[in-house]
């Protein structure tokens, strides 16, 4: 049972608020009730980060509150991922056809939705291959709509999708704006060493160097859920979800 009081006592010298009550409410709804979320320390996130790991919206809280704990507990995440292969895999198709609905996502629908048939196929060399430069397109669809005078770089069109989606000032969503820009910039943007690139992002990926051993399983997903969570960023109020 916990509770939360939040006091403001501007109304009584008559000043305006200048900020909406039934969202911060739902702020302080939040934080109360997905503490597992906004307690993280900023060791946990760095930890979290290392394993390329983010409490995607796709998922089940009970799996987000397993993931954070192997996080805590200093374990691998990978050994999860049956359980959010199951998860992402139950979903996703049903989750293309909600973002065909997305202005910023229905031109790149098709080419996506062949990006699921390999992943669900096992193929995860050439839905990896498709995926990691398809999210940066669909990046770049909303930020040459958004009119917000940030320069396409990498960094611009991720400060694009945070600001733009009006969440950035918003500390207890969900959506957890600030940590995602983050890992947009630092994994999924990360750079790589010309001489042993390691990883796999979009960079390795659009450069040819990512390592034959990373487009496996857990990239195909990281791919998938990523998507899932723009579409809440870019979102707007008169589609359906």
């Amino acid at each position: 049972w916990r509770k939360g009081l939040f006091y403001d006592f501007s109304p009584l010298s008559f000043a305006p608020r200048d900020y909406d009550l039934k969202a911060l409410c739902g702020q302080m709804y939040a934080y109360l009730n997905f503490q597992h979320l906004f307690r993280m320390t900023g060791s946990d996130w760095d930890k979290l980060f290392m394993q390329r790991w983010f409490p995607f919206t796709l998922l089940k809280q009970a799996t987000i509150k397993r993931l954070l704990s192997y996080v805590r507990e200093g374990w691998d995440i990978d050994e999860l991922l049956d359980q959010i292969t199951t998860e992402v895999n139950a979903s996703i198709s049903l989750k293309v056809q909600s973002w065909r609905r997305n202005k910023y996502f229905k031109d790149h629908c098709d080419i996506i939705n062949t990006a699921v048939e390999r992943h669900l196929a096992g193929d995860f060399v050439s839905a990896n291959s498709i995926l990691y430069p398809r999210i940066e397109g669909i990046m770049r669809s909303y930020h040459l709509d958004s009119s917000s005078g940030i320069k396409a770089t990498q960094s611009g069109l991720t400060k694009s999708v945070i600001n733009g989606s009006g969440l950035g000032q918003n500390e207890f969503s969900l959506l957890l704006p600030s940590k995602f820009h983050r890992y947009l910039d630092e994994v999924y943007f990360e750079d790589f060493s010309p001489n042993n690139p390691k990883s796999l992002s979009r960079n390795t990926v659009s450069h040819g160097v990512t390592p034959t051993s990373c487009f496996d399983l857990k990239g195909s997903l990281l791919g998938l859920l990523i998507l899932d969570q723009l579409f809440y960023y870019l979102h707007t109020p008169t589609e359906e979800l």
